[in-house]
C-alpha cells in the first residue's frame, strides 16, 4: 500500500493535533478545557484553518497557540478574533501563556515543559515514519 504525500501530510497533522490535545488534557486543571481536548471535530475546526501558520512554527509555539484557541472556545470568546490578536501580539507566546494562566486553563510552563521540539512543526511532521508495508 503506497501512501501519497497529501495523505502523509494529513496523517502527520492529525498526529500532531492528537499529541497537543493529549498534553493539554494531561496538564490542565480546567474540566471544560479537558473536555474540549477530547472533541476532535472542535479541535479540527479550530486548528485546521491555521495549519499553514502552525506548520511553520516551532512545536512549542504551535502547541501554545492551539491550546490558546481551545481556551478561547471554552470561555466563549471569539476564536477568530483571539487568533488575530494572538498572532499580532509583540510577544505572542507570553501573551497566550498569560491568557491561559489568568483564566485558570494552563500554567505558564505547561507547554514549555512538555518536550516539544524547537524545530518547525512541518519539519518534525516530515520526520514521522512512513508506512513500512511494501507498496
Amino acid at each position: 500500500m503506497k501512501i501519497e504525500a497529501p495523505q502523509m501530510a494529513q496523517m502527520a497533522r492529525g498526529l500532531f493535533f492528537a499529541r497537543v490535545a493529549a498534553v493539554v488534557r494531561d496538564r490542565t486543571p480546567h474540566d471544560g478545557l479537558r473536555a474540549a481536548t477530547l472533541d476532535t471535530p472542535l479541535r479540527d475546526a479550530l486548528w485546521t484553518p491555521h495549519w499553514d501558520w502552525i506548520a511553520g512554527q516551532p512545536e512549542g509555539s504551535a502547541a501554545l497557540f492551539m491550546a490558546f484557541l481551545l481556551g478561547c472556545s471554552v470561555l466563549g470568546a471569539d476564536t477568530q478574533r483571539g487568533a488575530q490578536l494572538a498572532l499580532q501580539a509583540r510577544d505572542r507566546d507570553a501573551s497566550m501563556q498569560n491568557f491561559l494562566a489568568t483564566h485558570g486553563l494552563l500554567a505558564p510552563e505547561a507547554i514549555a515543559s512538555a518536550g516539544f521540539a524547537s524545530t518547525p512543526v512541518s519539519t518534525s511532521a516530515q520526520a514521522t515514519p512512513a508506512d513500512p508495508t511494501p507498496a
